[in-house]
């Protein structure tokens, strides 16, 4: 299925003492990364701000379920 606009969507499980959290959105429209190769959004995260409101956005809710800051791994 084609979608208009284009978006890449995810869905997060996070589950912690607080409770259990889904994280279900478009996170980041691809035509932002359009034209760049993996290689260089990886080593260029910082000139993405969309990369980094969603990063953002997951770690708040990973401190929601986490409220002491550690998350065991």
């Amino acid at each position: 299925m084609i979608c208009k606009p284009p978006h890449l969507n995810f869905a997060i499980l996070i589950s912690g003492p607080n409770g259990t959290y889904i994280v279900d959105t478009p996170i980041i429209n691809p035509t932002t990364l359009e034209g760049y190769s993996p290689q260089y959004i990886c080593q260029n995260l910082d000139s993405f701000p969309q990369i980094i409101q969603a990063s953002d956005m997951i770690q708040n809710v990973i401190n929601m379920a986490y409220p002491t800051g550690s998350c065991p791994t």
